[in-house]
Order: structure tokens, then sequence, then C-alpha cells
């Protein structure tokens, strides 16, 4: 084996060893920060259960909603602007219930089945959390992976400063969507062309990646059109599960919404 191999495997295997005790870092801080989150919301599901049960019983309903209030988020109360996303989920429409609380049977109702969507909600967002996402975890390993890929390129194999340059921009910008991409993900509908932008830039840049993967796989004299298919092969499998990522997020966020929403149609209509 040369020198060169020998140097080539040792620095990948020394960027491997510091990169895996980053992650597993990381993967313990969120595990911790998870733990302690879960505790909370367990107590607080345990309160908001609580003042359910004095609501529909009858007993203490006074003192059920200034606990109540204690237990919201505060921001909503300050939501002007109705019927949006940021409204509901910031509990604005429960805010709006509680500063008009006039304790009749039908104001208990009404709140009732907001305070039980709200659990329902937290608790399906609780599972989310909980569970490993695959198809976010595939995106963030390419990234990574494409990027020690091509520091290594860069470090070993390139000699051609132009490539050089497109290599670690699209580097800079793999790592920069590591931190960047689950907020992307959310904000998607909100900023289309911004964000349509993005993923143009991010396709690009993963490409430049797998197709360096791919340089110290195949030699560069026997690269022909299935290299070239095997790169837009991968590509596209990661390309279709951005989407699915985007189709899916904010699911459980939509469908609480728009049982809310059905709770105010039949309010209104039985004015």
């Amino acid at each position: 084996m040369e020198v060169g191999q020998i140097i080539t495997l040792l620095s990948g295997a020394g960027i491997g060893a510091v990169l895996s005790a980053v992650l597993l870092f990381i993967n313990n801080t969120k595990k911790n920060k998870l733990d302690f989150i879960t505790k909370e919301r367990s107590e607080w599901r345990k309160e908001i259960k609580s003042i359910i049960v004095d609501l529909l019983s009858g007993k203490n309903r006074f003192f059920a909603i200034n606990r109540l209030e204690t237990q919201l988020n505060p921001y909503g109360r300050y939501i002007s602007k109705e019927d949006t996303y940021e409204f509901y989920m910031n509990d604005g429409h429960i805010w709006r219930l509680v500063d008009n609380f006039d304790y009749s049977t039908k104001s208990v109702n009404v709140l009732t089945k907001y305070l039980e969507l709200l659990l329902k909600y937290d608790w399906e967002r609780s599972k989310r959390e909980i569970k490993l996402d695959i198809f976010n975890s595939f995106i963030y390993f390419i990234l990574i992976i494409t990027s020690l890929s091509n520091s290594l390129l860069i470090l070993f194999k390139i000699t051609d400063l132009t490539q050089g340059i497109v290599l670690a921009l699209s580097s800079f910008f793999m790592i920069a969507s590591v931190f960047y991409f689950r907020s992307f993900t959310k904000n998607f509908k909100k900023m289309p062309i911004f964000e349509g932008i993005y993923i143009g830039f991010l396709c690009l840049s993963m490409y430049y990646g797998i197709d360096g993967m791919l340089y110290w796989l195949i030699l560069p004299e026997t690269k022909d059109l299935r290299s070239l298919f095997a790169t837009l092969l991968i590509l596209a499998l990661i390309l279709s599960t951005e989407l699915k990522i985007i189709i899916d997020t904010n699911i459980e966020e939509k469908k609480y919404i728009l049982c809310l929403k059905e709770i105010l149609i039949k309010e209104h209509t039985h004015v």
C-alpha cells in the first residue's frame, strides 16, 4: 500500500472517530433534554386533566380557570390575527374563550373540548419526538458523509483549484444544512420561493458530494455513464426523501387545527 493511501485511510479514520464522538455527544445531550421535557409534559398533562375534571364536575370552576391560565402559552393571548397557524398553536383560541368566560354550560363544554384536543395533540407530538425519524436521519447521514468525503478529496485527491472551490462551497452548504434542514421543512410553505431555491442548492451540493464519493470508489479514467446514472439515482432517492419529509411536516398540527375549526363552526352554528 502506498504512503498516500495510508495517510488517506488514517485521516478518514481520525475524522470519522471525531465525528462519531461529536454525534454521540449530541445524541446524549438531546436524550437528556428530551427526558426532562417528557417529565415536565407528563406533569402538565396531569394538571390539564385535573382542570377538565373540575370544569365538568362544576366544582371550583373559578379556581380551575385561574389554574388553566398558568398552563397556557402566554404568547397566544397577544396574537391579534386570528384563524392563523400561530394563533392556534399558541393557544390563542383558548385565551379568547378564557378572557370572556361566562361559566355557562356551553362555554364549559367548548373549553373542555379544546383542552381534550390539546391533550391529544400533545400526546401525538410526544410520541413523534421520541420515535426515531428514519427519513431525517438518512438526510443528516448523507449531509455529514458527503461533507467528510469532500474534505478528504480536497486534502488528498483534487489538484484543480476550481473543482476544489466547488467542493468546499458544497461542503459548507451541506454542513450549514445540518443545522438548518429541520427549520427549513417547517417553514417551507411560508416562503416557498426562498425554500425552493434552498432545496435546489442543497440537491446540487449533494450531487457534487455523491459524485465525489464515487470518485473514491471508481477510478476517474473508468467513470462513464453508469457512474453518472448511479449518482443521479442516489440523488433521486435523496430528493424523494426530502419531499416525503416536507409533505409529512406539521401533519399533526394540521389535524389539530382542523378539529379546532370544526368546533368553532359548530359553536357559531348553534348561536
